[in-house]
């Protein structure tokens, strides 16, 4: 038997930057009618499932007739994120990162 597929909890708490965004029309599979979408991806300060833990997100997200879904990204813990930001700022200054 097929498992059914559960929604994806999650509350954005802040929306950091929209770094792209697209529009364009895609057919509803139930309908066989065009919808307009809107693509964008973002980095944000994201809450998932039933953790309180707040996470730096950067994923794509799509907009369907006014209703918001996620795409694929990755979650950042705190600590993640800043050896992340290290990362980059090391990268940029030409030295090899290690946090």
């Amino acid at each position: 038997m097929a498992k059914k597929h559960e929604e994806i909890k999650y509350k954005v708490v802040k929306t950091i930057a929209v770094l792209a965004a697209k529009d364009y029309h895609r057919v509803n599979f139930t309908t066989k009618k065009a919808e307009p979408v809107i693509e964008t991806k973002e980095l944000r300060k994201v809450i998932w499932g039933d953790s309180e833990e707040v996470k730096m997100d950067l994923r794509v997200w799509y907009n369907v007739n006014g209703v918001e879904t996620c795409g694929k990204g990755i979650s950042f813990s705190q600590e993640e994120w800043d050896a992340f930001q290290f990362a980059l700022v090391t990268m940029d200054a030409g030295a090899e990162a290690t946090a």
